[in-house]
């Protein structure tokens, strides 16, 4: 199962060491679905907000599975693996009042990107209506920025 923990150090921390236990293979994902539309079914049925997993293959990116949890928060994430390194995706009800003050933001197309470097990494956070979501990877930040800014344009 996966375990969304939110430590008291914030959302950008934790969202750093989901990273880092994916690494470290102490992530476990309940499914290694790598079809984008069949792993979004999977975890729309687990979740009471919109799941949305994009095909992120035209930027050399696949799916590697992803899970759910409900720790206080209902909770949708996945996976996703390119030629440079992994990234995680997830989504959870929540706002921008969850987040502590961001190192950066970005406005493009009516997003406000939220961005934080933590623990080697780059967390990237948006809203989308009630559901807050976060881009995290250990890759070039500029890499991690961009690839949110292009989910959430989808």
């Amino acid at each position: 199962m996966y375990f969304i923990s939110r430590p008291s150090t914030g959302l950008p921390s934790a969202a750093a060491a989901h990273v880092s236990a994916l690494q470290a293979q102490r992530l476990g994902l309940e499914s290694a679905a790598t079809d984008a539309e069949a792993l979004q079914a999977l975890l729309q049925q687990r979740v009471s907000f919109r799941v949305r997993v994009f095909d992120l293959a035209m930027m050399g990116y696949t799916i590697g599975g992803g899970g759910v949890d409900l720790d206080g928060r209902s909770a949708a994430a996945w996976v996703y693996r390119g030629p440079n390194g992994t990234l995680l995706c997830e989504m959870f009800v929540g706002g921008v009042e969850d987040l502590p003050p961001p190192q950066e933001t970005r406005v493009t197309n009516d997003f406000t990107f939220y961005i934080y470097h933590r623990d080697g990494g780059t967390q990237v956070f948006w809203e989308e209506g009630d559901v807050l979501c976060v881009l995290a990877s250990t890759l070039p930040a500029n890499e991690v920025i961009d690839l949110a800014i292009a989910k959430a344009m989808k």
